[in-house]
């Protein structure tokens, strides 16, 4: 099938023509672009008046940095980006302590947990014990390459001592928030029902 506005020879399997992107009909005929006149538009189809932007030419060279045939690029004016309030705003005064702890120890043991396992208990599996066959029996090297306990053991013990520490470090940054708040207010925020 022809394309009617292209007049590719294969416009595509679907409805609309791959290379011009012009909407394809079946009950149409093909109408080379040069032999369209307004009168022999489709009449589904608006004619632009002249002087008009006319749509991008996709055979030509340069179509993908948005130049015409004349050379001129389209204007493309921004669109404005309104912000509605639903809302009044909303004042967060005071922040648990307690709460603030039990998320971060909870966030920071998954986080660790897994990056731990991807970079410590797999390379330490595989690695270490080729470390420990390099090292000879007599080495100490050669404890530690088979030791699948002890890399357990410093797996859980950095898990927990790493989420303990961050809960600490986000219960200190949550009790200077709440001086804050008590000083100059806290922050607003816009909740949404």
């Amino acid at each position: 099938m022809k394309c009617p506005n292209c007049g590719a020879p294969d416009a595509g399997p679907g409805s609309f023509c791959m290379a011009c992107g012009a909407k394809l009909s079946t009950a149409t005929t093909a109408v080379s672009p040069q032999a369209r006149t307004p009168s022999s538009a489709p009449s589904g189809e608006a004619t632009s008046p002249p002087g008009a932007p006319q749509p991008i030419d996709t055979h030509s060279s340069r179509w993908w940095l948005g130049e015409t045939q004349d050379g001129v690029a389209p204007v493309v004016l921004p669109t404005a980006i309104t912000t509605t309030s639903t809302g009044p705003l909303k004042t967060i005064h005071r922040i648990a302590i307690g709460s603030v702890f039990k998320v971060t120890f909870v966030i920071y043991a998954l986080l660790l947990g897994l990056f731990g396992c991807l970079f410590m208990v797999l390379p330490g599996l595989f690695g270490a014990s080729l470390l420990g066959g390099l090292a000879g029996r007599d080495s100490d090297l050669a404890l530690l390459g088979g030791s699948f306990i002890g890399i357990l053991i410093s797996y859980v013990l950095l898990v927990a001592l790493g989420a303990f520490l961050q809960g600490i470090f986000t219960v200190i940054a949550a009790f200077i928030y709440n001086l804050a708040a008590r000083w100059v207010g806290g922050i607003q925020v816009e909740l949404q029902e």
